[in-house]
């Protein structure tokens, strides 16, 4: 997705995705307000740009320690060109750049 609109595209889908449906009612109806506070920086939600990725990622590697990620790209009525396009972002942008911020140091002068 496009960097400045990667979170206005995917609220709709998300919100779909969550909203109660029949025959069982399970799910819950989110705002745009609830949206952005899930994805905000220390929310549960990673959405954004390449680089709003990275640094989420980043961010929660060095709060928790975490040293996997799994995530879920398709919310489910999204077009597939836009799961293909995260996909796509994810293996040549995001992933390559937490590998490498993430790599031990090797050279002469470590230890």
């Amino acid at each position: 997705m496009p960097p400045p609109r990667a979170r206005d595209d995917l609220f709709p889908y998300y919100r779909e995705y969550l909203r109660p449906k029949q025959p069982t009612g399970r799910g819950w109806h989110v705002s745009r307000a609830d949206f952005d506070a899930v994805s905000s920086p220390y929310g549960a939600l990673v959405a954004g740009s390449p680089q709003k990725v990275i640094d989420k990622i980043l961010t929660e590697h060095e709060l928790f320690g975490l040293d996997r990620f799994l995530g879920q790209i398709d919310f489910g009525g999204m077009p597939a060109s836009m799961v293909h396009r995260s996909i796509e972002l994810l293996a040549t942008e995001v992933a390559p750049a937490v590998r490498k911020e993430l790599a031990p140091p090797t050279g002469p002068n470590t230890a």
